[in-house]
């Protein structure tokens, strides 16, 4: 099995991350971190909180993709006021603060630091991720074993609240995120990484002997091996920045949307419960129990993030049917999955017919099957797919940690997915029966329409993600940067944002108009609300706010090779093509079946 390095430098070679210019910003924390990136990345290292009052460091956020801010417990700690009248505030004040209201003050006091501090670098977010780095949390309650864990006299959990403090703070930015060291630190162990055996805990950093006053130290009687030597912490310590350094280039393939999963697709036999259920007289625990259950969390956790499932399973329907609820406990039911293929076909045959009913290219899905010889059928017929079979026990821990199947926020429309796309199946199966022109008119549709004119605007984080995300409505293809949203903005751009509704759900933000001056220089359409004629009323008020102020509109087109829904959208809205671009002077049509909603 390949380590996380393999894993990184795979990657890389494969193209699948950016070989990005990175800033640093702290203390000996992030000195490490500095040379543990591979060696594809430039790292830049700005020394800040070298003393106590150090001034915040001057930047240009637009020169990296990423920041790193490491804020230093020690100056958060030493930097506030002092509650003990004629005690000054210094590196091991909190002893003399426990078991008394002093504590609370303290800690209300190096709250407010940290908060000054995270806000500082609220512009910078607008152009930039920004990363923030906790702090260590000591290993163990110092006051002793038998007092308790969920107090401020406890020193760990002292800092874990501050950390707390830092992630509340981080999560009002609009481009910033919070990364708990103390997770890799946990699952590395800290016994031969952190330093709070043998330094005040203010110092909260690596177990490494630079640390180590030599000279003042040479004439001790007996002479002490150095820390390092006593915790082996050298190989530990190298491990464990590498593992954060791997982690911040997680977090930025989670923001960028890399190569998204959008859907899993799974068998059931062997796959979602153990054994065959046509076999099973009356089902039993042992079917669910263990790693089918931990699978089916995955799954679930999956879904709440705004991902999409399905099944494809070769079994007699009617069977499964029957025993489904008895064998999942109601854990799970079919209400979870948008689609559901239950017959003796080809699992390529349904696999497609699930791909066109939720409208998921198969190089955003993921197929999970215990059977090799199903796993080969599906792939030769869609190559782009994404399968696991062998080795499933690791198949819960590729669902929750891959970069591909995490988000970087979770919208209300992304959590309603499910039901959303569910909706969209039954309005295609109802269109049958109607005309189009009835079927449209039955559904009571209603689109609003929201300006956004900057990265601070509450409906901005859904409209870039959908932005990114779309590949078949997508006219151009473009990926953006906040760092290029926020320059668009300035420049006088906006993004025309559209939300419908229908009588069955609320689909939420579904499209967006990119619009500089005479230009539409892109437009993006959720493939949920295909066919309902969302494109045509956002073009129609596009086109209007455009003619307000100039006597043309023009529309961009780039072919993608995966945008084929779009191609003739704007020849079909009754723009002309004019030196590679399309153009009309006359206002589009609203569409007559669609009520404009405020």
């Amino acid at each position: 099995m390949k380590n996380d390095c393999d894993k990184q430098e795979e990657l890389l070679h494969n193209g699948s991350l950016e070989k990005d210019r990175i800033l640093l910003l702290g203390m000996c924390q992030v000195d490490i971190l500095a040379r543990s990136f591979p060696s594809q990345y430039k790292i830049d290292h700005i020394l800040w909180e070298s003393s106590t009052w150090s001034d915040f460091p001057k930047f240009n956020a637009g020169e990296y993709s990423a920041v790193i801010v490491a804020p230093t417990l020690r100056h958060i700690m030493t930097s506030v006021d002092s509650p003990l009248h004629g005690v000054g505030t210094n590196d091991i004040l909190w002893p003399r603060l426990v078991f008394s209201n002093k504590i609370e003050e303290y800690f209300e006091a190096c709250s407010a630091l940290v908060a000054k501090k995270v806000n500082h670098f609220a512009e910078d977010s607008k152009t930039t991720p920004l990363i923030f780095l906790s702090f260590f949390e000591p290993r163990q309650n110092y006051i002793g074993h038998l007092f308790p864990r969920y107090s401020l006299d406890n020193p760990s959990y002292f800092v874990m609240k501050l950390n707390e403090q830092i992630e509340l703070n981080v999560r009002m930015q609009t481009n910033s995120y919070f990364l708990d060291v103390n997770e890799i630190l946990n699952a590395h162990g800290r016994r031969s990484i952190q330093d709070d055996y043998v330094n005040h805990l203010t110092h909260a950093s690596y177990l490494i002997d630079s640390f180590v006053v030599k000279d003042g130290d040479a004439e001790r009687t007996q002479k002490s091996r150095l820390p390092s030597e006593i915790y082996d912490a050298e190989e530990s310590v190298h491990n464990l920045s590498q593992d954060i350094c791997f982690r911040i280039l997680d977090m930025l393939a989670i923001i960028r949307q890399q190569n998204q999963i959008k859907l899993i697709i799974v068998d059931l036999d062997d796959t979602l419960w153990r054994g065959i259920a046509a076999e099973e007289e009356s089902p039993h625990l042992d079917m669910t129990e263990g790693w089918p259950l931990a699978f089916a969390e995955a799954l679930l956790v999956f879904k709440a993030r705004g991902g999409m499932l399905a099944i494809c399973s070769k079994n007699d329907e009617a069977i499964i049917q029957s025993k489904f609820d008895m064998i999942m406990c109601h854990r799970m039911t079919f209400n979870d999955f948008v689609a559901v293929k239950i017959n003796y076909d080809q699992k390529s045959v349904n696999i497609k017919q699930i791909l066109s009913e939720v409208n998921i290219l198969p190089a955003n899905t993921l197929f999970i099957d215990d059977n090799p010889r199903e796993i080969a059928e599906v792939l030769a017929e869609l190559p782009d797919i994404q399968t696991l079979s062998a080795d499933h026990y690791d198949w819960r821990r590729r669902i929750l940690l891959a970069t591909d199947t995490q988000v970087p926020r979770v919208s209300v429309e992304s959590a309603h997915r499910t039901e959303s796309v569910q909706a969209s199946i039954q309005r295609a199966r109802a269109k049958t029966s109607f005309s189009r022109e009835e079927w449209l008119h039955s559904l009571a549709l209603r689109q609003t329409h929201v300006v956004v004119e900057s990265t601070s605007h509450a409906n901005f984080q859904r409209t870039f993600e959908l932005i990114n995300k779309t590949n078949q409505f997508n006219t151009t293809g473009r990926r953006w940067t906040h760092v290029e949203a926020s320059e668009f903005f300035d420049n006088g751009g906006l993004f025309l944002c559209a939300s419908l509704q229908d009588k069955m759900v609320d689909n939420g933000l579904i499209g967006v108009a990119v619009i500089l001056g005479e230009r539409i220089e892109q437009m993006v359409l959720s493939c949920r609300v295909f066919g309902l004629g969302a494109e045509q009323a956002m073009t129609s008020v596009a086109t209007a706010m455009i003619l307000e102020n100039h006597d043309h509109a023009v529309g961009v087109f780039h072919d993608t090779g995966r945008n084929f829904t779009c191609h003739d959208h704007f020849t079909k809205m009754g723009f002309s093509a004019v030196n590679g671009v399309f153009v009309t002077s006359v206002p589009i049509p609203y569409p007559t079946f669609i009520t404009a909603a405020s």
